[in-house]
Formats: structure tokens, C-alpha cells, sequence
């Protein structure tokens, strides 16, 4: 009986537990990668015994995909003329990495891909997925290809000197001067897609 309300949408009772380790683990793994973070670091951040991380998770494999797999939202992109669409790209990554609720889990599994294989396996995909989804609408396979992996290098690549290296040349810039810059680069990827 208890099974079949869960199954109509009622709450597990377990849910805030759940929630709490998956918020202490967007942290923990967002703050110390993959391979440095442990489920007793996360378990102390949010307060329970690790064996209760392991009970909802099994672990720290599964935690880790559960805190890192996530679909970007691309309806902001809906009505943005193609002119302008490398602006949107970076304003919305930006924004995915400020955002609380967002940030430590991009933060998670880009760290991860960094020094770890299966991390970086993980990476690539989820970015060759969305990245094709997004720009598919634009133009041909080969070339749809082509202009993520060039938007990948710059959009990477500023994720990593603002939020992981935090240049301070970096870090200092205003959103709307980021948007603007490397948002025109990205402008000109696309100049691939005819």
C-alpha cells in the first residue's frame, strides 16, 4: 500500500535525507573532484552517517552520477536569432555556474574530467550531446561538429580560468563584457554553419 502512494506521486519520507546528501555532495565534489572527495566528507556535510549516504546511493559512483547528470534547459535559445547566439551560450553557462542549485555539479564533473577518465568520458558526452542538440537546428552533422568543438574551447576554457583557476584578469570581468567578447568568438564558430 505504501508502495503504490509513493508511486502516485506522494513523497518518499526519505526524500529530505536524499536531498541533503545530494546537496552535500554537489559541494563536496564541486569543492575537491572525484578523486579527493569521500563519502564521510559528505556525510559530515550533511550531517548523517555515511552508511546512510550508502543505503540511498550504494556509492560513490553512483552519487557522483547522480549529482552530475543533468540536461541543459534550451529554451532560452528558442528566440535567439542566430546572430546573437553565441551570446546566449555564454551568458547561460555563466549563469549555470553562478547559480547555486547549478553551479557545483558543472563544477563536479568538469574537475572530474580534468583527472579522471571516466569523468572525462562522462564530460565529453554530455557536452557532444547538448552542444549537437542545440546546434543541429543550424546546419549539417559534420559541420554542427565542427563549430562545438571550437565553442567547447573557448567556453571550457573560460569556465576554467574563472571559476576553477579564478585569474584574476578573469574574474574580475563583468558578465555583460564576457557575454559580449567571447560571445563574438563563438559568432564566429558558427559562421561554419552556412
Amino acid at each position: 500500500m505504501i508502495e503504490s502512494k509513493e508511486l502516485q506521486g506522494k513523497p518518499l519520507r526519505s526524500q529530505p535525507t536524499r536531498d541533503r546528501i545530494l546537496k552535500a555532495a554537489k559541494l563536496i565534489f564541486g569543492r575537491d573532484g572525484y578523486d579527493h572527495a569521500t563519502i564521510r566528507a559528505i556525510a559530515d556535510e550533511a550531517d548523517i552517517n555515511p552508511a546512510m549516504v550508502m543505503r540511498y546511493y550504494g556509492n560513490k559512483d553512483a552519487l557522483f552520477a547522480a549529482v552530475t547528470d543533468f540536461q541543459v534547459d534550451f529554451s532560452a535559445f528558442a528566440t535567439a536569432p542566430k546572430s546573437r547566439l553565441g551570446e546566449s551560450i555564454v551568458r547561460l553557462a555563466l549563469e549555470m555556474w553562478e547559480s547555486p542549485e547549478t553551479g557545483p555539479s558543472r563544477r563536479a564533473i568538469l574537475l572530474t574530467a580534468l583527472s579522471n577518465e571516466t569523468g572525462r568520458a562522462k564530460y565529453i558526452s554530455q557536452y557532444q550531446n547538448q552542444s549537437a542538440e542545440l546546434l543541429r537546428r543550424f546546419g549539417s552533422s559534420k559541420r554542427v561538429a565542427d563549430a562545438a568543438a571550437l565553442i567547447g574551447t573557448q567556453v571550457v576554457g573560460l569556465l576554467v580560468l574563472r571559476y576553477i583557476l579564478r585569474v584574476p584578469e578573469i574574474t574580475s570581468l563583468s558578465h555583460e563584457y564576457l557575454v559580449r567578447e567571447v560571445g563574438r568568438t563563438l559568432q564566429n564558430y558558427m559562421r561554419k554553419l552556412g
